[in-house]
């Protein structure tokens, strides 16, 4: 993995860094330190040749050549299989062949790495998890373990969006700054090391808060959430996400059928603990702060989400209560610990069970109050170094 701090902005960005200092927070030029409230440019994972880095990339794509590795792509696990208590293999479907179902058999453990959603899922499907829930689908029970689904855990996120009177941000319309941000990223000379939420840094809602618990993220473009609106980046603007890192709420994973072809229901029953609701409000109201800013006075053309007309806090709420997405931090639905709510070990390996681990971002206790990328990785190391551990 190579961390690394972008070397292309956007005017508009720049401008909301200083636009924080004048709203009194703080400039921080490590983000990643041992103090990390305050804003900044982001730093990104990216090659220094300007690639993006990803586990795959990262980790997997360097060792593709070796004898004991084979990588199968385009299935789907069907199930775990078990000798008693001990994992002796697993069950899937080849996707490009028919659907037929095929085994493999493991010698010494099996390593569960599906994510937050599929791991629960496949334990599920395989006979772990509550019992009552699987024998209701008729799903033998292999080991009655209550916490597998649960503890499910997100970060609630929102965005405040304006148009760019400047008209400096990126638009898929002719204008100066798209037509620079094309050229250098495809002279590649110096390398193009960039990413669209390049700004921003962690916050207090409130000063009783212990440790920032809010990030904001702004982007010098006019998008809306996951990519919807093709044509809303055909005006100039800019957003900036207000997301609630420490929440209280805790969802859950569950079977809506033993079909594993069947999506699980996810239920993430935010806001059932208020306290993150209330400090998202304070989070909205503490990004428009910072664009009102003289700083963002050349930029700022008019706030259109939520829009002038959403005022109150009891607007602010019902605003976040229908406009509220998900940025993919999910976390904790296997979870580890000694309690009875806890799936793994702390060397990972579930309990109950011989030869089974977990091992990815579904083991998290407490969801991280930040990006959930970077530890997740840190999990697999530390994991994949306790494997080798108990070979030796």
């Amino acid at each position: 993995m190579h961390v690394v701090d972008t070397n292309f902005s956007f005017p508009a960005s720049h401008a909301f860094i200083r636009a924080c200092q004048e709203a009194g927070i703080p400039r921080n030029r490590d983000l990643n330190g041992f103090n990390y409230e305050g804003c900044d440019l982001f730093q990104v994972n990216q090659t220094p040749e300007g690639r993006r880095c990803h586990a795959s990339s990262s980790f997997l794509n360097p060792v593709l050549h070796r004898d004991n590795l084979t990588v199968i792509t385009h299935a789907l696990v069907a199930r775990i299989l078990f000798q008693g208590k001990r994992a002796i293999g697993l069950e899937y479907y080849p996707l490009k062949k028919n659907k037929r179902l095929m085994t493999l058999s493991a010698k010494k453990e099996v390593i569960l790495s599906a994510g937050v959603i599929n791991s629960p899922q496949i334990l599920q499907l395989s006979g772990i998890g509550p019992g009552g829930d699987l024998e209701k689908l008729g799903i033998p029970v292999v080991h009655d373990l209550p916490g597998v689904g649960r503890n499910l855990q997100d970060h609630p996120d929102v965005i405040i969006r304006c148009l760019d009177k400047s008209k400096t941000s990126f638009c898929t319309s002719p204008g100066p700054h798209t037509l620079k941000f094309l050229s250098r990223y495809f002279s590649k000379n110096p390398p193009f090391i960039f990413t669209p939420t390049d700004a921003g840094g962690f916050v207090k809602s409130d000063p009783s808060v212990e440790i920032p618990d809010l990030q904001l993220q702004f982007a010098a473009i006019r998008m809306q959430p996951h990519g919807h609106g093709l044509l809303t980046p055909a005006r100039f603007g800019f957003v900036l996400h207000v997301c609630h890192m420490r929440p209280k709420s805790r969802g859950r994973v569950s079977l809506r059928t033993a079909d594993p072809f069947d999506p699980p229901r996810i239920e993430p029953h935010y806001f059932d603990d208020e306290f993150e609701l209330d400090a998202l409000v304070k989070g909205v109201k503490i990004g428009r702060d910072i664009l009102s800013q003289p700083a963002m006075k050349a930029f700022n053309g008019g706030e259109e989400v939520p829009g002038p007309a959403v005022k109150s806090d009891r607007e602010i709420r019902h605003f976040i209560l229908e406009k509220m997405e998900t940025v993919y931090h999910t976390a904790g639905s296997c979870k580890m610990g000694v309690d009875d709510e806890a799936v793994v070990d702390p060397e990972l390996r579930v309990h109950g069970l011989e030869s089974l681990r977990v091992i990815d971002a579904s083991i998290m206790p407490t969801i991280t109050g930040s990006n959930i990328h970077a530890p997740t990785v840190m999990i697999a190391e530390k994991g994949a170094d306790m494997v080798l551990e108990e070979m030796r």
